[in-house]
């Protein structure tokens, strides 16, 4: 690979065109543009989700000084909009179908009015039953959101019936005969969130009306030429009278492809003459504008015992929110990739997109991809793990090669996956982190994920001109939405005619006279307008060079170019600049040279003969591209806490254009992932969503992404590709989710099926398996036999505690009948209430031990257990052997807690902590008080002072209990989380309840 920037462009490190204005903070975005008189707009959004509109009334936002116009939906025709299905409108008309949903816009002298009056438009509703999930969608008796659904105009043959917008089926050979041959089937349920765009430019616009009525659009979005599109459409324009163009984008992700905010400003513009500026706030932008698709997923594969898979069955269900957007497109393509980058050959896909009153959902990296890969790469995992496979070499053994057929029969001409395999397994050190190991409480893994995407697909286009001084200027409609497709296109159109990147003028998109480009997405840029601007340059440069033949007196195939803007005679040193080309056919003979590129996707077509397709949204697309993730991740067996240590990301690229650019997708890509994976998720309370900013909506920060990120270019020339370059943008995402499930399993044997990754439900897991089945696991210094739970470990520990020779650290059967001599003393003869609560939910909770300090003013518990004969109190001299006597009865198959109050705690609470914490054996912790935290006992102790930071600091779950009756259901959980843990050691300590254990103050 070079990595000296050369002359040419590809393959060069070159810094981003941008960079310095962004850098410096010249770059100009929507919000920092202004124009002559301009307005400020505001939208109101529907508090319901779903409701019909009985009347506006505007006359309180109307008299508030300073405002200009209020619009509703009432005011402009039914004119819907759509990229796959005609079914949204500028406002809101009739109904409203999900909380957010613009109404009303304001257009008034400043922003902090516009959005005062919008709040005083008064809108009458009828709440109407909400329909809030996938299964409430499809019940049978579901309310119908869009009762006219079979009327709106379709772009595309859809199946559709009551709440399902797209019903799509994809077949390849026999399923059903194909599951009698398999000797191993998964199959299971997988679920994924909606995910927020959450780019940092929030949707904003700028309209403007010339003279002639002509609206001009400046805004952050993927697309002109869609933007364009979409205000003609809600507005009834021609689209002669609108014109799209774009500063500086602060990230999109998909979520700015369709209409954002645009055709709203423009009709704030058109109504008041001004021009109008819509930004939307952080909290309006994340309940107004897209997310990306929940979706459930049953999937089922099989395998021969050899570790050929054989047939696949998926049903997937894509919750599309409220309106359609791009959901359609979005589910065909998760069921074309529902077979993963392996030969299966046969194949079922089934996919159901449905609407719901929750925030559209549309396109968002990875396209459906991600939903559905991470439910196939789980069940790859769980296939190798059945039939006693590494993860990598089950992979291997089915991967696709150059020439296979993908789903749909597309020929794979060119196919880099096992190449990504085997660069991830050498570079991660696969075998090694394979043996998972604990360290201080964490659990080491190491998981893969393989994964496939496209890129190419519509149409694009590309002019390039040689300018008057011999520099090129290059239009294309590609806007650059930050992934640097702006400096990929220049070093393409550098490298095709031989000169230096900073001789190429790249022109900012603008609709009036960039050439078609259907969007900013798909992974699309690099590969569809790329060659578009190779094809643009290859015919200046024939152009030139048939200029320079008549200027050197010389054949055409006798000249050729090089670097540095020349033309020269082969083989000689006589050659001419492009300055004097230019003018010489400016003003010489010939014109302008231009050259001109546009096409639509050219690939090789679905096969019908080979999959049978139904309700599908595509005429065409591909150009595959393959990638491999190995992903480190420590797993915190207290808290369940996952944390990414490391990740080994493998692509194969065709060609790096811009090596440092393409690494810095692969990392942002895998950084978005991680959110995904690991913690990001909008979530609503009936049909409001509850997590509408940043402040209550977790994206990945310095301290959630490792420092240790590699990403791997793999270089396989795509034939079709400019200069053998495929895309990048999306695949970086694709494969994070499942290869960190993976490596959690890796780590704890907890397969996690559902999105995101959480602590609770990481500890849940835990929590609810059965500690037989748990492997052994090597933490350090502690023997590795006092930590497998298998029957037959327990079984051995057992014995060995009952013979007098335990594992390091645990006390022999000895030891605790010598310990169960000494009886707690006390002035106490009777049973407090508290020590009657207590006991009865130890015995709820299955404990048949209990160890005690004996200094400890506990005679009432000891009383209780006595009196109750089922609970073992075993008074303890020493607080070192407390845990050792609590873990030595679990491995004997019983259950037991430790218990303390205040004489004894503080001695004993950091030893026992530190000596748990060091031998991985996770505690829990009650603490039951009188009084609010920081009030002192009658001894003076303070527990928030000395007994809560230990805790925190050791990562030690805690919760503290005030109320006699709650002290059951607290040791409940405790006794639970403990029992399902690797070492299960519950700590139970009577804290500051002197009168509750039968002493009084004196």
């Amino acid at each position: 690979m070079n990595d000296t920037p050369s002359i040419r462009g590809v393959g060069a490190r070159i810094p981003r065109l941008e960079a310095r204005g962004k850098l410096t903070g010249r770059a100009e975005y929507t919000d920092d543009l202004s124009r002559p008189g301009m307005l400020y707009g505001a939208i109101l959004g529907s508090p319901y989700a779903h409701a019909r509109i009985l009347s506006y009334d505007t006359k309180a936002a109307m008299e508030v000084p300073g405002v200009k116009v209020v619009i509703t939906g009432a005011d402009y025709p039914d004119m819907p909009m759509g990229c796959m299905i005609k079914d949204e409108h500028l406002l809101a008309k009739d109904k409203v179908r999900y909380t957010g949903q613009p109404v009303a816009a304001v257009a008034a002298i400043d922003a902090k009015t516009a959005r005062r009056a919008a709040r005083l438009i008064d809108i009458n509703y009828e709440p109407l039953p909400e329909v809030m999930t996938i299964d409430e969608a499809m019940a049978q008796d579901a309310t119908i959101l869009h009762e006219g659904l079979s009327d709106y105009i379709k772009i595309f043959e859809a199946e559709f019936s009551g709440n399902v917008l797209s019903h799509q089926v994809l077949i390849e050979g026999d399923v059903k005969s194909a599951w009698d041959q398999c000797d191993v089937i998964v199959e299971d349920i997988y679920e994924t969130q909606p995910q927020s765009h959450a780019y940092l430019e929030p949707c904003a616009a700028l309209a403007e009306v010339d003279d002639a009525g002509k609206v001009t659009i400046w805004s952050g979005h993927q697309s002109i030429n869609r933007v364009q599109a979409n205000v003609a459409e809600a507005l009834g324009l021609s689209m002669s009278k609108v014109r799209a163009m774009t500063p500086r984008v602060g990230g999109a992700f998909g979520g700015k492809m369709e209409a954002t905010v645009q055709p709203i400003a423009a009709a704030l513009a058109i109504k008041t003459g001004k021009p109008v500026k819509v930004v939307l706030s952080r909290d309006d932008d994340f309940q107004m504008i897209r997310s990306r698709h929940g979706a459930r997923i049953r999937m089922a594969t099989g395998a021969t015992k050899d570790g050929k898979i054989l047939a696949r069955e998926a049903e997937l269900f894509y919750d599309a929110g409220a309106y359609a957007d791009d959901s359609a497109a979005v589910l065909g393509f998760g069921l074309l990739m529902a077979r993963g980058p392996y030969n299966i050959p046969n194949v079922r896909a089934e996919g159901h997109c449905v609407y719901t009153n929750k925030l559209r959902a549309a396109g968002f990296r990875g396209f459906g991809n991600p939903q559905v890969t991470f439910a196939g790469e789980s069940q790859i995992d769980e296939l190798a793990d059945k039939l006693g496979m590494d993860p990598i070499e089950f992979r291997l053994k089915n991967a696709m090669r150059n020439g296979d057929k993908q789903f749909g029969g597309h020929t794979v001409e060119v196919c880099g996956l096992a190449e990504c395999l085997e660069n991830v397994r050498e570079q991660s050190d696969w075998a090694t982190k394979r043996g998972a190991s604990a360290s201080r409480g964490k659990a080491s893994g190491i998981g893969v994920s393989a994964f496939s995407h496209v890129c190419g697909l519509l149409s694009t286009g590309a002019i390039a001109r040689l300018a008057e001084d011999g520099s090129v200027v290059l239009s294309t409609g590609a806007v650059d939405n930050g992934q640097g497709s702006d400096t990929a296109l220049a070093q393409i159109c550098a490298e095709a005619l031989q000169v230096d990147v900073g001789m190429v003028n790249f022109v900012a998109p603008d609709s009036d006279t960039s050439p078609y480009n259907w969007g900013t997405g798909a992974s699309r840029i690099t590969y569809m307008v790329g060659r578009a601007v190779r094809d643009a340059a290859n015919e200046v440069r024939d152009k030139i060079l048939k200029a320079a033949s008549i200027m050197l007196e010389a054949g055409e195939a006798d000249l050729e170019l090089v670097p540095g803007g020349k033309v020269q005679i082969k083989g000689t040193d006589v050659s001419v600049g492009f300055f004097d080309v230019s003018m010489f056919s400016l003003f010489g003979a010939g014109g302008p040279i231009i050259g001109q590129s546009t096409f639509l996707y050219d690939g090789e077509p679905f096969d019908p003969k080979r999959t049978a397709m139904t309700g599908f949204p595509f005429a065409n697309l591909g150009v595959y591209l393959f990638g491999a993730h190995a992903i480190e991740v420590e797993v915190d067996e207290t808290t369940g806490k996952t944390d990414v240590a490391r990740a080994w990301l493998a692509h194969d690229v065709g060609k790096a254009i811009n090596p440092s650019a393409v690494e810095g997708q692969i990392q942002g890509g895998f950084a978005q992932g991680l959110g995904y994976a690991l913690f990001e998720e909008l979530v609503w309370d009936g049909g409001r969503m509850v997590n509408p900013s940043f402040m209550d909506y977790k994206i990945p920060g310095a301290h959630e992404v490792p420092y240790e990120i590699h990403p791997i270019i793999v270089e396989n020339p795509e034939p079709t590709g400019p200069f053998g370059a495929r895309g990048i943008g999306e695949p970086g995402l694709v494969g994070v989710a499942p290869a960190i499930a993976n490596a959690i399993f890796n780590a704890t044997d907890i397969r996690l099926r559902s999105l995101p990754l959480t602590p609770e439900k990481v500890l849940t897991a835990m929590m609810d398996e059965d500690p037989s089945e748990r492997p052994v696991r090597s933490v350090g210094a502690a023997s590795v036999s006092a930590l497998n739970t298998s029957p037959e470990a327990k079984q051995s520990a057992g014995d060995a505690a009952a013979g007098g020779s335990a594992p390091s650290g645990m006390p022999t059967n000895e030891v605790m009948e010598k310990a169960g001599s000494n009886r707690p003393t006390g002035a106490t003869q009777s049973i407090s209430p508290f020590a009657s609560v207590f006991v009865e939910g130890l015995k709820e909770a299955g404990v048949s031990i209990v160890a005690a300090l004996p200094e400890s003013l506990l005679a009432s518990i000891y009383l209780a257990c006595e009196r109750d004969n089922e609970i073992r109190y075993i008074p303890v001299s020493n607080e070192a052997d407390l845990p050792g006597i609590v873990a030595g009865a679990y491995l004997s198959g019983k259950k037991a807690v430790m218990i303390m109050e205040n004489s004894g705690l503080r001695q004993a609470l950091e030893p026992i902590a530190r000596y748990a914490y060091c031998h991985a054996m996770p505690m829990v912790m009650v603490m039951c008080y009188r009084g609010d935290l920081g009030e002192k006992n009658w001894w003076g102790h303070n527990h928030a002072q000395t007994m809560e930071p230990i805790l925190d600091a050791l990562r030690i779950p805690w919760r503290t209990v005030r109320k006699v009756e709650d002290i059951k259901s607290s040791i409940k959980k405790a006794i639970d989380h403990a029992d399902s843990s690797q070492w299960p050691v519950a700590l139970v300590m009577s804290g500051d309840c002197v009168e509750m254990t039968g002493y009084g103050k004196d």
